[in-house]
């Protein structure tokens, strides 16, 4: 798809752990991330997994699937979700889209969870078709993102509400568009048949704009992230985690039926910790105090420098009783703070403007 694209023009690339492969960065990552936060960053997302669950039973396997109750998705709308282990320890996070009663998507950031999907499906009438060999995700995030494509797709986003979608043909070919991102920005995702992608990545990053508009890599997404204070799969998943741990008991339903994992949370205690941000003092390790071993230390999951903040963020476990400001220490002894989170965010206005429904 687009990778044959970067490659050609020298693009810095990095691999994935399933052998993919996704830009790493197109010229600066702190111009690119602060194009994001004032502007527009274009960034391939199409290392994403992408699967149609598709038949009579597609409702009922993904409410046993996941945490949400599917049964107030309405079509053409789409939602923030956990998929968790039977011992209540989160699998994956991922967004649910709704196409009508026996058809949905279902996103996540890996491609090798089709195998857990079948798995979980096999006791269903569903079948389960992945999507994303043969289409590409284009994500367009930033608050100028409307305007662009507004000059560069028009109709694609008129009216279009946070945590929509909805169909658009580009140039003949069918696209769809949703409100959503994973920068803390507004923002947009196009899903693209391959043999459209990159005539319109090629628009998005071309065509007339009078603002601020970047083509964007991992490394500025990543940094974009953890300001917004979502997870990574990769970093706060690596380890067992569980969704109050994570911040994220707002998504796991009451009612609706039992689901993987509900009757290990149905039963735990509360945790003795939570997810907090970490504000570093400095750029570059610190030499430590004599003596740090024995003060709060942290385990960052986490940490990017911040152009916007001007210092480097992290995410990190900590007590559940911690207070916010406190301060800690890393493993390699430099100095923090914790902050609450997100850091940054822009959105919370803007989705709560935005129309009713099962969203995040």
């Amino acid at each position: 798809m687009l990778i044959s694209h970067f490659e050609e023009r020298g693009i810095a690339l990095t691999e994935l752990p399933d052998g993919s492969s996704v830009p790493l960065v197109f010229s600066d990552a702190q111009r690119e991330h602060l194009a994001t936060r004032r502007g527009v960053g274009l960034f391939d997302f199409s290392f994403m997994g992408w699967w149609a669950f598709t038949g009579r039973d597609a409702l009922a396997c993904l409410q046993r699937l996941q945490t949400r109750d599917l049964r107030q998705l309405q079509p053409g709308r789409l939602c923030y979700t956990l998929l968790c282990r039977e011992d209540g320890s989160v699998f994956i996070d991922a967004t649910v889209w709704c196409h009508r009663p026996d058809q949905y998507w279902l996103f996540t950031g890996r491609r090798g969870d089709f195998g857990h999907l079948r798995r979980c499906a096999q006791d269903f009438d569903v079948a389960i078709a992945p999507l994303a060999q043969s289409h590409a995700v284009i994500a367009v995030q930033g608050p100028a993102s409307a305007a662009l494509l507004a000059q560069a797709l028009p109709g694609s986003v008129d009216s279009l509400s946070y945590f929509g979608f909805r169909r658009h043909v580009i140039d003949g070919g069918e696209a769809w568009v949703g409100r959503l991102g994973y920068t803390g920005e507004p923002g947009y995702e196009l899903l693209v048949a391959a043999a459209d992608v990159l005539r319109v990545w090629r628009r998005l990053a071309t065509v007339p704009f009078g603002l601020e508009r970047l083509e964007c890599g991992m490394q500025a997404a990543d940094a974009l992230r953890i300001e917004a204070g979502y997870i990574h799969f990769a970093h706060e998943l690596a380890q067992p985690a569980f969704p109050a741990e994570l911040g994220m008991s707002h998504l796991v339903r009451i009612g609706g039926g039992e689901f993987i994992g509900r009757g290990a949370l149905r039963d735990s205690q509360t945790s003795s910790r939570r997810i907090s941000g970490v504000t570093l003092d400095g750029r570059v390790a610190m030499r430590a105090p004599a003596g740090y071993e024995g003060r709060r230390t942290v385990r960052l999951t986490s940490e990017a420098f911040s152009p916007v903040f001007g210092r480097t963020l992290g995410l990190a476990f900590v007590e559940r009783d911690s207070g916010p400001a406190d301060v800690v220490y890393t493993g390699d002894g430099r100095r923090g703070r914790l902050a609450r989170l997100p850091f940054r965010d822009p959105m919370r206005r803007l989705v709560r403007r935005s129309a009713p429904g099962l969203q995040a």
